[in-house]
């Protein structure tokens, strides 16, 4: 059996700030991972992602106050949502832009439609077991 894979995507997200300085970040996607969102980060000590369920983040997106935890989203204003990823080295606290934010997501659910992620991770995981007994 072939193996189908669309390429992953990344996309950097202008006009997130932590706090009032501005930050660079990246948006992941997996379409063969299709339940999560990744936000890419690098810093001083290196490059880190923090994957986030997708439906959570489009909540989110959406004007929703979603998550508890170490994820939390809510609106920041009319331009804004608010993200909180929190682990036992600290606590970010950003602000990112929801059009950006809302409109990477729209595009993942175009490559995976909501509601057929389980199938997708079904066909890889086939996939993966035929290599291995190939």
């Amino acid at each position: 059996m072939a193996r189908c894979t669309v390429t992953p995507i990344r996309e950097k997200v202008a006009g997130v700030t932590c706090g009032d300085t501005p930050i660079s970040m990246d948006l992941l996607f997996n379409p063969d991972h299709p339940l999560a969102i990744g936000f890419g980060f690098v810093d001083d000590d290196g490059a880190y992602e923090w994957w986030v369920l997708r439906d959570l983040v489009f909540d989110g997106a959406c004007g929703q106050t979603v998550g508890v935890g170490d994820i939390r989203l809510w609106p920041a204003g009319s331009r804004l949502t608010g993200v909180v990823l929190s682990s036992n080295h600290g606590e970010e606290i950003l602000s990112v832009p929801t059009k950006t934010l809302l409109d990477f997501v729209r595009r993942t659910f175009q490559m995976v439609p909501r509601n057929r992620e389980q199938a997708r991770v079904d066909a890889a995981l086939d996939a993966l077991l035929a290599e291995v007994a190939s």
